[in-house]
């Protein structure tokens, strides 16, 4: 369980150790692991009847021990200052000599082995072989980070029970500029904002869709770009919201909002279709929200754009 909730961190393993022993039912798992901890995780879902996991949790640190094993150092804490800090006992053995060879190398795979009842899944930070989720059909709400733009589009595809999809990177430059092919039929919220610079959209195939929600606008932004024609040569030219005072540049405060899938300078913008009730919503650096659909006009998201920045002092 996560640090300040139900159980203290130095008692975490033996707690663990109970629940397999116990073979208890799991109705909710939340864990914090480091990367030498996963045989706990893995074991858990091994021992423990996860027939009815509706709900998981999983935070996977990058760092070898989390939690579980430096709370049961003297101090409980590791001191990086020396030239060769002593790390902290690797206390998982017992587990990790309990996994079965049948058991799947990662938490994502123990998951679709033995969770087929799994509503709501989050993976926080770094996640592997997320593929093997697909074989939970039962899924309905899914966060996890990604390190290829496949595994985005494969899941959103295979899960057919899928409602709201939250998109993280797996690393600093995971899915930075890459295009999401999306095609679900139960899909209504899919979230990119904390994933990638400049990841956005190749097309929107969901009619269901209710919410896109992106990046801030702007170089660093992602998702969907505003677009406006291109007076000068024809096409369309992405368009940024604070762009509205400069000279010379297109804009119409009466004509409705066009989407398109372009985030990069280098490529031509093209429009994508969305669904006429899909809101689409840019989270700005400052903290607001700008919100257009198909029936919003320019003049509107300008309006918006610059109403938010006054309130928050840009």
């Amino acid at each position: 369980v996560p640090a300040g909730l139900g159980v203290r961190p130095s008692r975490q393993l033996a707690f663990a150790r109970y629940l397999g022993e116990a073979r208890a039912q799991l109705r909710s798992l939340h864990v914090e692991h480091g990367t030498n901890e996963v045989d706990v995780v893995r074991w858990l879902l091994q021992e423990c009847d996860t027939s009815a996991l509706a709900r998981a949790v999983i935070d996977s640190a990058k760092a070898p021990f989390g939690q579980m094993n430096t709370a049961l150092e003297p101090t409980g804490l590791i001191d990086l200052t020396i030239r060769a800090p002593v790390l902290p006992q690797n206390r998982c053995g017992p587990f990790t000599e309990g996994v079965r060879p049948t058991i799947a190398r990662t938490i994502s795979g123990a998951l679709a082995q033995h969770c087929p009842a799994l509503t709501s899944l989050t993976f926080m930070k770094m996640a592997e072989d997320l593929p093997r989720l697909a074989s939970i059909t039962s899924l309905r709400r899914l966060e996890a980070a990604f390190l290829e733009v496949d595994d985005v589009n494969y899941l959103v595809k295979e899960l057919p029970n899928l409602t709201h999809f939250i998109v993280h990177a797996g690393d600093r430059t995971a899915l930075a500029y890459e295009r999401l092919d999306l095609e679900s039929t139960s899909l209504q919220s899919i979230d990119i904002s904390a994933s990638a610079k400049a990841l956005s959209f190749e097309r929107v195939n969901c009619p269901a869709l209710r919410e896109i929600v992106c990046g801030g606008n702007g170089a660093y932004g992602n998702g969907l770009a505003l677009l406006v024609p291109n007076d000068g040569g024809g096409g369309f030219v992405r368009w940024e919201p604070d762009e509205v005072l400069r000279p010379g540049h297109p804009y119409d405060p009466g004509a409705l909002c066009l989407f398109g899938t372009c985030w990069n300078d280098q490529e031509v913008p093209s429009p994508i279709e969305i669904p006429s009730a899909c809101v689409v919503t840019w989270k700005q650096w400052g903290g607001w929200c700008v919100h257009a659909t198909t029936s919003t006009t320019q003049g509107e998201v300008a309006k918006a754009y610059e109403e938010g920045r006054a309130a928050w002092g840009y």
